[in-house]
């Protein structure tokens, strides 16, 4: 499949690989270069914070993705 990037630099990602690679909203993505191959390889961050991209303290959503203890709304 190919995608075109657009004006704003965004790039958009096929549903169907989306879908088999386990990418829902919020999922964070690492752009990796590799200069040698002239491709950009994307690694899936799993089990990061939506908020803050935190590794600890994380607690499911009931929609999908973690929000970590730190960034969870306080009580009033």
């Amino acid at each position: 499949m190919k995608r075109t990037i657009d004006s704003l630099g965004r790039l958009a990602i096929p549903k169907p690989i989306r879908e088999e690679m386990g990418m829902g909203i919020g999922c964070q993505l690492e752009f990796v270069p590799d200069r040698e191959n002239g491709v950009l390889l994307l690694k899936k961050e799993k089990n990061v914070c939506l908020n803050c991209g935190g590794k600890k303290n994380l607690l499911p959503l009931k929609g999908g993705g973690f929000l970590c203890k730190e960034c969870l709304p306080k009580e009033i």
